[in-house]
């Protein structure tokens, strides 16, 4: 399991936070919440084999996350949630956002021990996040693209055989998750379709210039007049009885995919 599967609890309130709340939050009681959906996260993290470092950097992450969600948030909340910080319960500091992408900056690299925290990192910074840098949107696109692209480099590298798409991973569970092997197949009967094509205008055109050929060396020219019909037919006929062979053969292709 992904590292950022496992904080599916933290992303479910996360999305809830972006929405429009029914009634006005209480602090306390999203707090409570907030540190619930981590501990489960955690324990998921551990169950799921990802080391502590690695599960700490993602929940530091979330936790920044979330606190700039909620002190940016219009209303009495906004205000209350600066008593409630998640980074100051979790890590005794209130201006992690400071070094937030510096952290980020570290693991750009298209290594695959990196591929996990990419996501989780991806994950925040398209749900909003800009921590210290809210005066720098040119420097957060900088590090958006530079994990993006090292993704990218990842998943074409096979260095995990069930990989996310770049763009879902918020709200993530299953959603994210791609079948690679369905679409090698689909690529390959794509080809196939597209190779005999090709091979049914190369005979079709062959029978063509044969004819003209065989034509120059009996007359000695070229033929100007009207083609004779038998042999013209006989060749698309031919021609004809071949491409109704292959469709009902890449008929059959498709029917067992």
């Amino acid at each position: 399991m992904l590292l950022i599967e496992c904080f599916h609890p933290v992303l479910s309130l996360v999305e809830d936070l972006q929405g429009n709340a029914p009634e006005p939050r209480v602090a306390g009681d999203l707090e409570r919440r907030l540190i619930d959906a981590f501990e489960q996260s955690e324990a998921e993290a551990k169950d799921a084999g990802h080391g502590v470092l690695k599960t700490d950097a993602a929940k530091f992450a979330f936790t920044i996350l979330i606190d700039e969600l909620l002190m940016s948030e219009e209303g009495p909340i906004g205000g209350d949630w600066k008593g409630h910080l998640l980074q100051e319960k979790f890590f005794g500091t209130r201006t992690g956002g400071d070094w937030m992408f510096a952290e980020m900056q570290k693991v750009l690299e298209p290594l695959p021990e990196n591929f996990d925290i990419q996501l989780v990192y991806l994950s925040c910074l398209d749900t909003g996040l800009v921590a210290a840098l809210h005066k720098d949107l040119a420097s957060i696109d900088k590090v958006k693209h530079g994990l993006r692209e090292s993704v990218h480099l990842l998943r074409r590298a096979g260095s995990n055989d069930r990989v996310l798409c770049p763009t879902a991973y918020r709200g993530l569970g299953q959603r994210g998750t791609v079948n690679r092997a369905r679409r090698r197949g689909g690529l390959f009967t794509a080809n196939l379709v597209g190779a005999l094509v090709v091979f049914a205008f190369f005979i079709y055109y062959s029978s063509s210039i044969t004819q003209v050929v065989d034509s120059t060396a009996t007359h000695g020219v070229l033929q100007t007049g009207p083609i004779d019909e038998s042999t013209n037919g006989s060749a698309q006929n031919g021609f004809g009885v071949w491409v109704d062979g292959a469709s009902a053969w890449i008929g059959g292709v498709f029917s067992r995919e």
